[in-house]
């Protein structure tokens, strides 16, 4: 995704996220949609819950570790 189409789904939250954390979702996802949504999902989760803290990024960074090959140009594609 482009950063504008990623800041127009970040935008579309029911509940507003911070600024720095818009900032922090952009970077570590790299704007890929599916990493996007996860640490979206896991920021409106902690909002939702009252949630102090960075848990919710590190619940998120967790999560996307299945997806570390999309930041690699070398791994193997299978056809």
């Amino acid at each position: 995704m482009t950063e504008a189409e990623a800041r127009e789904l970040i935008a579309s939250s029911p509940m507003p996220f911070p600024a720095e954390d818009v900032e922090w979702i952009l970077t570590q996802s790299k704007c890929w949609p599916l990493l996007l949504q996860i640490l979206c999902r896991e920021r409106l989760f902690s909002l939702e819950d009252e949630e102090m803290g960075d848990d919710w990024q590190e619940e998120g960074l967790k999560q996307m570790q299945s997806f570390d090959n999309l930041f690699n140009p070398f791994f193997d594609i299978v056809f």
